[in-house]
């Protein structure tokens, strides 16, 4: 539900817990404790005449990761229902409006003719969340920051940073607060010195999968001992395996799950 199509911000927090899997029970919970605030008070404040105050406001921006000019919108809507004059409020709204025409352009904004820097490439490669939420995005069930920041087990304000960068970069698009893949793609070379750093992160990522593989996984290790030439067979097929996997996988549409390969082979 895009906040910048409500004028009160307690119809919009309702509505999203309502959003929530189970109508957010517990949600209220949560909250109080980000807020250090009683669990009944928090209830009386969105059910009642009872208002938050600014810097409990911004807890709850940061609470749900909110980008910068979300959370400026929603910090405007407690302040008018808090005005007490009517210039206050007249003042309050047209802030509202002027924040509201700039998500629109925001929004629509999408890099389309440029490459990551290095230093974007540093940033993406530096753990794995950012490929795999691009990727989740291709999914329409993670297409939110509430189903990504679960489904990937981080916090809404981490998921909120890892997805403004990947809008920023065009890796992802937005629309109608929906993310999906953007037009852009990224790719290491062989020699790149962020090669390591990516294969890490996926084969620590994998170890961490082993306790809980599912029948649908696979997990082999199988230490060798073998003639040269045949090592050099092995690693044609093992090559020639990867590129029958990649064709399959460009042409497997819609998407509907995220998993990764990781092949190991090398001398001991």
């Amino acid at each position: 539900m895009p906040i910048f199509q409500h004028s009160d911000y307690k119809a919009y927090v309702l509505e999203r817990i309502e959003a929530m899997p189970k109508s957010g029970r517990g949600e209220f919970q949560k909250i109080s404790q980000t807020l250090s605030m009683h669990s009944t008070r928090v209830s009386h404040i969105f059910r009642g005449d009872m208002h938050l105050t600014i810097e409990q406001a911004a807890g709850l921006c940061r609470y749900w990761g909110m980008a910068q000019v979300e959370a400026e919108y929603f910090l405007v809507l407690v302040q008018l229902a808090r005005a007490g004059t009517e210039d206050t409020r007249k003042i309050l709204k047209g802030q509202a409006q002027a924040i509201r025409a700039r998500s629109k352009e925001l929004v629509t904004r999408v890099p389309q003719d440029r490459v990551l820097t290095e230093s974007e490439k540093g940033i993406f490669y530096s753990s794995w969340q950012y490929s795999a939420t691009r990727l989740l995005t291709s999914i329409d069930e993670f297409q939110t920051l509430e189903s990504l920041a679960t489904r990937l087990e981080v916090t809404r304000e981490r998921m909120r940073e890892i997805l403004d960068f990947l809008v920023e970069t065009g890796l992802c698009v937005v629309k109608n607060e929906r993310y999906q893949m953007g037009p852009k793609t990224t790719h290491l070379e062989s020699n790149s010195p962020l090669i390591a750093r990516h294969h890490a992160n996926w084969r620590l990522k994998a170890l961490s999968r082993h306790e809980k593989l599912s029948v649908r996984e696979l997990a082999y290790t199988c230490p060798v001992s073998l003639n040269k030439k045949d090592q050099e067979a092995l690693r044609e097929l093992l090559v020639q395996t990867v590129q029958s996997f990649l064709k399959t996988v460009t042409a497997s549409e819609p998407s509907d799950m995220v998993a990764c390969l990781t092949i190991d082979w090398f001398e001991v």
